[in-house]
């Protein structure tokens, strides 16, 4: 039971910690009151419904560290997706009918390449 109630303590001084940091940064901090869910109002951040986020800038070194810089320069400019948990990084490349884009998980912090072809065949 002890060990059951530092983790609690633990997990709530963490979470302070968190809220205190950004509260501190600039950045407003709001809750959720349905899902409990933290939301950040400043665009910086990617958050997921699960709770879990990331700051841009981390998720573009992600990006800048996987296989999506196999495929061209990865922008800066991050479209969030809360329901997948994803924040979705465009990326310079030519390849005709496709515009891909660099996909980091919020949770796993892992980044893949997704194509996003039209599936249109090109005239040559």
């Amino acid at each position: 039971m002890k060990r059951v109630i530092i983790l609690i303590l633990i997990v709530g001084v963490i979470v302070g910690v968190i809220i205190y940091t950004k509260s501190n940064s600039g950045v407003e901090i709001e809750q959720d009151e349905q899902s409990n869910n933290i939301i950040f109002s400043d665009t910086e951040f990617c958050s997921a419904n699960t709770g879990s986020f990331i700051h841009i800038d981390e998720a573009i070194e992600i990006a800048n560290q996987s296989e999506c810089v196999k495929v061209g320069a990865v922008k800066k400019d991050c479209n969030c997706n809360e329901g997948t948990g994803t924040c979705w990084l465009d990326i310079e490349a030519e390849k005709p009918g496709c515009a891909p884009a660099c996909v980091v998980n919020v949770e796993t912090k892992e980044a893949e390449v997704n194509w996003r072809c039209t599936g249109l065949i090109q005239p040559e």
